[in-house]
């Protein structure tokens, strides 16, 4: 294999990303993007030591800080914001790179593992196009840099990275676990001293899940016990059991088809090999324990799945190695020819699970330019009327659920009373921002 492919692969799979994403990066600011824009303005040193322990409810530090250094750069422009979401993927792709070299796998596999986790039909495209959808891109970074600090013997940085995961999203807690689960595993292979081994490896781990709950003690961010309804842990077995096979499919069917389609092109039948026996172990450890805490919740989120899918991904990178090494030249050629021609032809499926978020964002963004107008030309309003169209999914009510008011706070740069007409609302000469048939209008 010559010594370009991995760039080539690493290339092909950039160029499909950015068609993929790039005409919908950046559209607007969707529901809690007006919370962490508003919220994290930073003006003073001050505001950068209040980032540590600011919170809306959930205790997100170093996303506050991606949107506040965004904010700093582009302001209110959301196209920048998007295309720091762009970046968090591709960023997210080289960790979980990382990861798989890490285990043994070959580079070019390595991108073809990254590629399989960014290409899913789930979780990515809201992680990418919602801009608040770069928890889930935060926590992904820094948990696969952290098993790839395991598994190369590294604790320190293991545990940096873990409490920098734990500061981007609550999943991340399980880490320590994780870790001395795969340190387990990993030290049953290096030394007769298995627990001496997990120790040596998992304390940093471990200390940073002590740093990380001293950190969020010291703010008022929610627990399981003082959380809203969407977020407070069920034990239904009937809910826990739907959520468990819907996170499995968004997670693994991907995954799993292409597995399928790469050994129908090879037509060779996967062996079960001591290397995949280990990985099969690491990714069910992975699997389980990231899914931990978000099966219980209520809400069902794709974001949930984004972090748990690259254990079937790294899997499905080992066995595509195993095909591709048990394969003749013929195989190889068409195996190459899938990789890059099949991702081309479903660009339209992807633009079409894409739509959803664009177009609400559009919206967004045509809204804060009504807000603004209004703004300007009214410098003394302190009331807006807003009548709403729900009869399609471009609607206000979809673009910002209950946060329309921080979006015209946002928008407006100062306070103004944000009302819905319900048809029964006194206007009394309040300037009016209409959504009729998808478009928005200034009365």
């Amino acid at each position: 294999m010559r010594v370009s492919t991995p760039l080539v692969a690493a290339a092909t799979l950039l160029a499909i990303l950015i068609a993929i994403y790039g005409p919908g990066i950046g559209k607007g600011f969707v529901k809690d993007d007006v919370v962490w824009v508003g919220a994290n303005h930073v003006t003073s040193w001050s505001d950068v030591r209040a980032l540590l322990f600011r919170t809306d409810g959930f205790y997100r530090p170093v996303v506050a800080a991606t949107f506040a250094l965004d904010r700093a750069v582009y302001g209110l422009a959301p196209f920048g914001f998007g295309v720091t979401n762009l970046i968090l993927l591709l960023l997210g792709a080289c960790a979980l790179a990382y990861v798989a070299t890490s285990l043994g796998l070959r580079t070019t596999t390595a991108v073809v593992v990254a590629g399989v986790w960014a290409l899913n039909f789930h979780a990515v495209n809201m992680a990418v196009l919602w801009l608040s959808g770069r928890t889930a891109l935060c926590v992904v970074i820094a948990a696969c840099l952290a098993a790839a600090a395991l598994v190369r013997g590294k604790p320190m940085t293991a545990g940096v990275a873990a409490l920098m995961a734990m500061l981007a999203k609550e999943e991340a807690v399980m880490l320590p676990f994780i870790l001395s689960g795969w340190a387990s595993v990993l030290a049953g292979e290096r030394t007769p001293s298995r627990a001496r081994e997990v120790i040596r490896l998992t304390w940093p781990a471990w200390f940073a899940l002590a740093v990380y709950f001293a950190l969020r003690a010291q703010t008022a961010a929610m627990t399981p016990m003082t959380a809203p309804d969407a977020y407070r842990f069920v034990l239904s077995p009937v809910a826990l059991t739907a959520n468990a096979l819907e996170y499995v499919d968004r997670a693994c069917t991907f995954s799993v088809i292409v597995l399928i389609v790469a050994h129908l092109i090879a037509w060779h039948r996967p062996a079960m090999t001591p290397a995949i026996k280990r990985v099969l172990v690491l990714g069910a450890i992975w699997f389980a324990g990231t899914f931990a805490l978000t099966v219980f919740v209520p809400t069902r989120s794709s974001l949930y799945a984004l972090l748990p899918s690259a254990a079937p991904a790294l899997l499905a990178g080992f066995l595509l190695q195993q095909l591709w090494d048990a394969s003749q030249p013929l195989g190889h050629r068409r195996l190459v020819a899938a990789a890059v021609i099949l991702p081309m032809l479903l660009l339209p499926v992807y633009w079409s699970r894409n739509s959803r978020w664009i177009e609400i964002a559009e919206l967004s963004t045509e809204t804060f330019g009504a807000i603004q107008r209004v703004a300007r030309e009214h410098p003394d309003a302190d009331r807006l009327v807003f009548r709403d169209d729900r009869s399609s999914r471009r609607s206000l009510a979809n673009a910002y659920d209950q946060l329309l008011p921080e979006a015209v706070r946002l928008a407006a740069g100062r306070e103004i009373r944000a009302e819905i007409d319900t048809g029964q609302t006194a206007h009394g000469g309040a300037p009016r921002i209409v959504l009729e048939h998808g478009r928005i209008r200034v009365d």
